[in-house]
């Protein structure tokens, strides 16, 4: 267990950085490509925090639900070009649906409390583009060319291995958060609405004035069974998008590490 403040970022090997973003993206894959590894990396510059955002927590779990739907609706699509028989879609879908319902419920309890601690504006801007660039994914028709163009409005292929790269990124950023309920709690930098406590003789005092408490193990019991089911559930994905979809030069030849 690391406290808050000790970073978390692991080293050589075992941690492949993803290569910089290019400089000025035009197209729309390329846009998507540098809106993914720009959050990327400032989503892990958060979680190096010596107090990180649950804002930034509850962000990435959000982005992470939103990154399952796009993918489970691209492997739907009638392009779609695996590279291992399509029969494997199936047991993917069901993975997304279950990371995603785990990412959901962890959502709802990061929601509850907060470090007092607001993201920075570079992670917000990245947060917001990569929100942006997903949107767009969504709700593309797959069927139809763009306008103007014959080919199809979205390369299928292309995008299905950016967000398996994106998976991996995902999983990489809930492994290193499940700590932190814990680590938070024990170093009280936690805090909730005294209302939304437990009631104490202490916290009974500050009820009137509408005071944040900081909250204790006890008040949330769950929360850190969920970021790590999260993590879990995250890591088991990037696992089964990597069987699914990638080759040898998209994701390295080895495992994220075991939870």
């Amino acid at each position: 267990m690391r406290a808050p403040g000790t970073p978390s970022r692991q080293k050589g090997p075992d941690r492949t950085p993803s290569p910089g973003p290019p400089g000025h993206p035009v197209s729309f894959n390329e846009r998507r490509e540098a809106h993914r590894r720009t959050w990327e990396t400032t989503a892990r510059d958060e979680l190096n925090q010596s107090v990180p955002s649950t804002d930034v927590l509850r962000n990435i779990t959000n982005q992470g639900t939103h990154m399952y739907a796009v993918t489970d609706r691209l492997l739907r699509a009638p392009a779609q070009h695996l590279a291992t028989p399509g029969d494997q879609s199936p047991q993917v879908g069901a993975a997304l649906r279950e990371a995603s319902e785990a990412l959901r419920h962890a959502d709802k309890q990061w929601a509850v409390v907060t470090t007092a601690m607001r993201p920075s504006h570079d992670y917000v801007a990245a947060a917001r583009n990569l929100y942006t660039v997903l949107k767009e994914v969504g709700e593309l028709d797959l069927s139809r060319p763009s306008p103007g163009h014959t080919e199809p409005a979205l390369n299928i292929a292309l995008a299905l291995a950016d967000l398996n790269i994106a998976s991996r990124d995902l999983a990489e950023l809930m492994r290193e958060a499940r700590h932190l309920p814990d680590v938070l709690i024990r170093s009280e930098l936690l805090f909730s609405p005294v209302g939304a406590v437990k009631p104490t003789l202490e916290r009974l005092a500050d009820q009137p004035k509408g005071r944040h408490v900081a909250v204790d193990i006890t008040d949330r019991p769950n929360l850190a069974h969920l970021a790590q089911r999260a993590a879990e559930q995250s890591l088991h994905v990037s696992e089964l998008l990597h069987e699914t979809l990638a080759g040898p030069e998209l994701w390295p030849a080895r495992r994220l590490p075991e939870l």
